[in-house]
């Protein structure tokens, strides 16, 4: 290989290149999966999907299941056996004292998880605004825009002066 054709390909890809490469492929994939988020935003109300149904849900290897719920502007609920509401739960006998419910609720989050004396392994269920997702995939696109706007801007200004 001569030297001229050495120096093409390490400008093409050398780690300079590299350098302009990575935050572009970055960018595009955040602002894929924030375009993802958005339209998981708008589905959620519009198709109402039971989460109860196993053809509107997505199981994730043997324990873990995945959906969206239209409660609330859109969650995204991650679960084990089936997605707990927030409704009574009741296990088979009039013994409340068999049936144990812990979990919290607070800024967009909630988690519950059940465990009965009378049923093996625990039931829980977590729900998180789809919102939080979409404000996170779009902080880097965002601050990406914002630079190349100041960029041209300051550009713009320079060329007056």
């Amino acid at each position: 290989m001569s030297m001229p054709e050495q120096t093409r390909l390490g400008a093409r890809w050398g780690p300079r290149a590299m350098k302009r490469r990575i935050p572009k492929a970055c960018l595009w994939v955040l602002t894929a999966f924030c375009l993802g988020f958005l339209i998981l935003y708008v589905y959620a109300p519009i198709a109402n999907p039971d989460l109860n149904s196993p053809s509107e849900r997505l199981a994730i290897g043997t324990t873990f299941k995945a959906g969206v719920d239209s409660r609330f502007g859109g969650e995204i609920v991650i679960f084990n056996n089936t997605p707990y509401g927030g409704s009574i739960t009741r296990v088979g006998t009039n013994d409340f004292r068999t049936v144990a419910v812990a979990g919290w609720n607070r800024y967009g989050m909630y988690f519950r998880s059940i465990s009965s004396s009378l049923q093996k392994g625990r039931s829980w269920t977590f729900r998180i605004s789809i919102w939080y997702p979409i404000v996170l995939f779009a902080i880097y696109p965002a601050l990406f825009f914002l630079r190349a706007c100041l960029r041209i801007h300051w550009v713009d200004r320079t060329a007056y002066v």
